[in-house]
């Protein structure tokens, strides 16, 4: 899988992603609403989105994330991970997180 040739800056599975804390973030009913301070703007995640913002919250490489989600739902692995990878290029994107150096 090669999901990670389109992000905004080089990724791999072992790239150190988090939150910005430029990012405030509200849970409401089944999603969470995210504010940028830094430009006003907000966005919003569903509730599988809102688990992997969650898991974002610590610093931790990519494949972290994606085993933690792939772990909650067990059924499609590889279909979970693309869609995972997807929302944190899609989170890298807009400026809501934070990315580190490999290890």
């Amino acid at each position: 899988m090669d999901t990670l040739k389109d992000a905004p800056q080089t990724l791999d599975m072992a790239t150190i992603v988090r939150c910005s804390p430029d990012i405030f973030y509200s849970e409401i009913a089944e999603e969470i609403v995210l504010l940028n301070v830094k430009t006003g703007v907000y966005h919003s995640v569903d509730a599988i989105g809102g688990e992997i913002w969650r898991a974002l919250a610590s610093a931790q490489p990519i494949e972290a994330v994606c085993d933690a989600m792939i772990e909650a739902y067990p059924r499609h692995p590889d279909m979970v991970r693309d869609d995972t990878l997807e929302f944190i290029i899609e989170l890298a994107d807009r400026d809501l997180l934070v990315i580190g150096e490999t290890r």
